[in-house]
């Protein structure tokens, strides 16, 4: 190969450009070697002491498993930060507006408007990440985003005290029922006490009904397992078992003794979907055990919302079926 590259330069500079380099190279190489026969080969082929030996080589294993452990923890501890703290890196944003927390229709962010079939996200704080992830990945749909803290949507009844939507409850659900053949995702956490109001063990299937009307489709995010306690506040014990969890039974239990939980079940449909983050955040990953955090993985950012590592269990499943329902 060195041959064939002198040959086809034409200029001699270049020729005399490569062959110094070699030399460069070869010297390089000549130094290291001896550098390493005389500080490291020498002195252990003499050595008679194997158990100095092996000791500093187990020495040195140490060394370097400790400086990966350190490099992994470094990494996990950034990624907890950024989780928990700088949410706003993980929130919808178009024309570096944010996405969320909106407060009139015109401040609705559209992705991909070109796109013929629509998909609206609807929902509360539990939809940040789920809006964020979605904006990256549905290329091929018109997605837009309704979402705001505290800012369930329920037909029929003003949205909650504390959501940016409320001052214009009427318009937005005015422009929501007004939607033909688009595909709704709805999300929310229903379990929060403060919903109380909305009297969601009614309303919700109502809501749902509604609108489905005018041949819309519509997937629905069931409840998330909540936690007796802030999974954040409990991390560094992850390090020494690698997960934080609770007993699976827990969150059955919760869910027999709150009715509005399963306020999902009944609704029937051809054109209605539910997914249940549970299945994968409470079985599939250890058996029995709802997970919060495992090995390098965070789902939880406190003790009811997902991060974009939660998400990320059940979003393909998401679009898995917004194909299906687009390709139907």
């Amino acid at each position: 190969m060195l041959f064939l590259e002198f040959i086809t330069h034409k200029s001699i500079g270049k020729c005399y450009k490569i062959l110094i380099e070699i030399i460069i190279a070869l010297g390089l190489i000549c130094i290291l070697s001896l550098v390493n026969y005389k500080i490291v080969e020498v002195y252990f082929l003499k050595r008679t002491n194997y158990i100095f030996i092996f000791l500093s080589f187990l020495l040195l294993s140490a060394g370097a498993i400790f400086l990966s452990v350190s490099k992994n923890s470094n990494e996990f501890s950034n990624k907890l930060y950024s989780y928990t703290v700088e949410i706003n890196k993980y929130t919808a944003t178009l024309n570096n507006n944010s996405c969320h927390d909106i407060s009139s229709v015109d401040e609705i962010c559209s992705f991909n408007s070109d796109k013929n079939k629509k998909v609206i996200l609807l929902g509360d704080s539990h939809a940040r990440e789920l809006g964020y992830l979605l904006s990256e990945k549905l290329e091929n749909y018109n997605f837009e985003i309704i979402t705001g803290n505290s800012c369930l949507f329920v037909f029929d009844k003003e949205y909650f005290e504390g959501c940016p939507l409320k001052s214009n409850n009427k318009s937005i659900k005015d422009y929501v029922s007004s939607q033909s053949n688009a595909i709704f995702i709805y999300s929310g956490d229903i379990w929060d006490p403060g919903y109380d109001y909305l009297e969601l063990e009614l309303n919700i299937p109502r809501t749902i009904y509604l609108l489905l009307k005018n041949q819309n489709y519509l997937i629905a995010i069931d409840q998330i397992p909540t936690f007796p306690f802030n999974p954040i506040q409990n991390i560094t014990s992850a390090q020494f078992k690698n997960y934080i969890g609770i007993d699976y039974s827990y969150w059955k239990d919760e869910k027999l003794n709150n009715k509005q939980l399963s306020v999902y079940d009944n609704i029937n449909s051809d054109r209605y979907y539910l997914i249940s983050p549970e299945e994968k955040i409470c079985n599939d990953l250890i058996q029995d055990t709802c997970v919060a955090a495992i090995d390098d993985l965070l789902f939880y950012r406190d003790d009811n919302h997902l991060t974009i590592d939660g998400v990320n269990l059940f979003i393909d499943r998401i679009i898995y079926i917004l194909d299906l329902i687009n390709n139907s």
